[in-house]
């Protein structure tokens, strides 16, 4: 079911810089359930590298702990405007 967008906030990094984001990250953002389950949209002016990396867990899930079962990270290209 197709949801509107919450509301924008913004965020400033340095040159060679990262922003890891976790579930309970996720979910302050406005994300459904305990896996964080949501969107994040990164609009730039810039271009930007961003990788998405994807964690499988058991036994409490998400930050909260359990064991990995799965990792995939996967690289987000860039749209042009």
């Amino acid at each position: 079911m197709p949801t509107a967008p919450g509301a924008s906030q913004q965020d400033a990094l340095g040159s060679d810089f990262a922003l890891q984001m976790g579930c309970n990250d996720l979910t302050t953002l406005g994300a459904v359930g305990p896996s964080g389950f949501g969107d994040v949209v990164i609009d730039s002016p810039h271009e930007l590298d961003v990788w998405a990396v994807y964690l499988t867990t058991s036994g409490g899930g998400g930050e909260t702990g359990g064991s990995a079962l799965a990792t995939e990270v996967v690289r987000v290209p860039g749209l042009r405007k």
